[in-house]
């Protein structure tokens, strides 16, 4: 009987070696002497979780670089058995998109010269460059274009060690749990963009308390994020405002109004990547100042 196509021989059994068999050999080889006695997927030191990443930037990518994943090259969808899942997991990568890709982030593991296939880390430790902005900053986050993470002290890849001073160092990063802290970071208000019937959206910029307490204790981050944010807590309507407050009559009492939360209020912001990808900031509480005499 003959031999399945990549099934062990039995004993006694004539050695007929496929075409198909004979052609992926040789192309393992070639892989093999390419990357230096290394199959791509092949884990390799002590990295954290690894997949495949096909280098769609134009140009060779360094080993330890951050890379933005733009899509899946083995779509799960078009899996029809289980030696195709089992190749493991595939994907694109581009140069970071902040806005787009800040929490969609992998570091290879070698160079992948422009539109090879090569390792890369998604989740775990990892060797990577870092631009410290702040010695004291205890995380790293994705930054536009650039294979280096830039320091942040509110959230992204923990920093587990790192060289010493600020600018670009070597750091060992731990990208678990990356994708659920990248995007929230606390910010001040520093001024309103526009004002929707009861609803206004606010100008923030990140910041961090550093030491003290109280709202004083929050400073400016530094290379931190700026945008704009609206609190959904106040309604976008002109009926009633935050705290089911009713104007449904148009007009309020004497003496008071509608008075948007002031600069300088500390609020925990969250990123939303809206349909057209554009991002936007929400948070849920601040404190309003209020206008006019309660008797």
């Amino acid at each position: 009987m003959t031999r399945p196509p990549y099934s062990r021989p039995e004993p006694g059994q004539a050695l007929v070696v496929h075409a198909n068999e004979y052609g992926d050999a040789i192309q393992a080889g070639r892989q093999l002497r390419q990357n230096g006695g290394e199959l791509p997927g092949m884990a390799s030191g002590p990295a954290g979780t690894q997949v495949i990443v096909e280098n769609t930037t134009g140009a060779t990518v360094d080993e330890y670089s951050a890379l933005g994943i733009t899509g899946l090259i083995y779509d799960p969808t078009s899996i029809t058995d289980l030696g195709q899942s089992a190749r493991g997991l595939f994907m694109t990568g581009a140069a970071i998109d902040a806005d787009a890709q800040r929490d969609q982030l992998v570091i290879t593991q070698e160079p992948i010269p422009a539109g090879g296939l090569g390792r890369a880390v998604m989740v775990g430790a990892t060797l990577a460059r870092v631009d410290v902005q702040d010695e004291a900053d205890g995380y790293a986050l994705a930054q536009d274009g650039s294979g280096e993470l830039k320091s942040n002290p509110n959230g992204g890849a923990a920093i587990l060690a790192k060289g010493s001073g600020t600018g670009v160092v070597w750091a060992w990063v731990d990208l678990t749990g990356y994708r659920a802290s990248a995007r929230t970071y606390w910010a001040t208000i520093t001024g309103a963009v526009s004002t929707t019937g009861n609803q206004t959206i606010y100008n923030v910029a990140e910041a961090y308390p550093r030491a003290g307490t109280g709202l004083a204790a929050f400073a400016a981050v530094t290379g931190g994020r700026t945008g704009t944010a609206l609190c959904v807590a106040e309604a976008s309507n002109t009926g009633t405002l935050a705290g089911a407050v009713s104007t449904a009559s148009g007009a309020y009492p004497a003496g008071f109004g509608a008075v948007r939360i002031p600069n300088g209020t500390v609020v925990r912001v969250h990123e939303v990547v809206q349909d057209a990808g554009t991002v936007l900031g929400v948070f849920q509480h601040g404190h309003t100042a209020h206008d006019g005499t309660c008797t």
